[in-house]
């Protein structure tokens, strides 16, 4: 018997509040509390259903989990450098050219994708050399301990002095380096319409104690 219907017993017989004579009364009063609190229940029930079906809703109409997910970072080439470069001015079937030596050191990205899009510049200004590497040649991907080996052809410079090379990469990374002054530069043979750089090879190579490349 619960709280409720001890106390209505309690006034039936106690009470000084005339009653009408209702043989099951408390049996109707104890019957109608018992209906009152089922309904209660199903009205929770049913409001806890609805708020899960608004909350699921809701989370269809925003496209599902709005958690924002980190970025998954891109290729980097910011730790490929040229590491030095080699000219060689005896004329040749290819005529002279440029041997350059790229290397990533112990913190370059494996992903830094050297190949098409890849520009390379000789000097600055007016006397400026460049050219791209053509679509078409695989890229090279450079693991700690390799390097890269990028061969052109460099026949005229009309430039003061040994210039600088510059390569920058398809994401926007760009390396340079000063040649030595002592190193000699191809003829200057048309200054109004020097010839233009020109990609030959591209390769890697393993880097051998002492930091020079070996076979690739």
């Amino acid at each position: 018997m619960s709280d409720l219907e001890g106390q209505l017993r309690a006034f039936l017989h106690e009470g000084e509040v005339p009653v009408p004579d209702v043989p099951d009364l408390v049996d109707r009063v104890a019957g109608a509390q018992r209906r009152h609190r089922r309904r209660r229940v199903a009205g929770v029930v049913a409001a806890a259903c609805l708020i899960a079906a608004a909350g699921i809703a809701g989370t269809v109409l925003r496209g599902g989990d709005s958690t924002p997910q980190p970025a998954t970072p891109g290729p980097s080439c910011a730790g490929v450098t040229l590491r030095t470069a080699g000219v060689s001015t005896v004329a040749g079937a290819a005529g002279p050219t440029l041997a350059l030596v790229l290397g990533s050191g112990t913190g370059g990205d494996a992903r830094c994708p050297i190949g098409p899009g890849t520009r390379i510049e000789i000097g600055t200004g007016a006397d400026a050399l460049s050219t791209t590497i053509p679509h078409g040649i695989t890229p090279v991907r450079l693991r700690p301990g390799r390097d890269a080996l990028l061969q052109l052809t460099w026949t005229t410079w009309c430039g003061d002095g040994p210039p600088q090379v510059r390569m920058t990469f398809s994401t926007g990374e760009t390396t340079t380096l000063d040649l030595p002054a002592e190193t000699e530069t191809p003829p200057c043979a048309t200054a109004s319409d020097p010839a233009p750089l020109r990609f030959v090879a591209l390769r890697t190579a393993d880097v051998m104690s002492g930091g020079r490349p070996g076979p690739g």
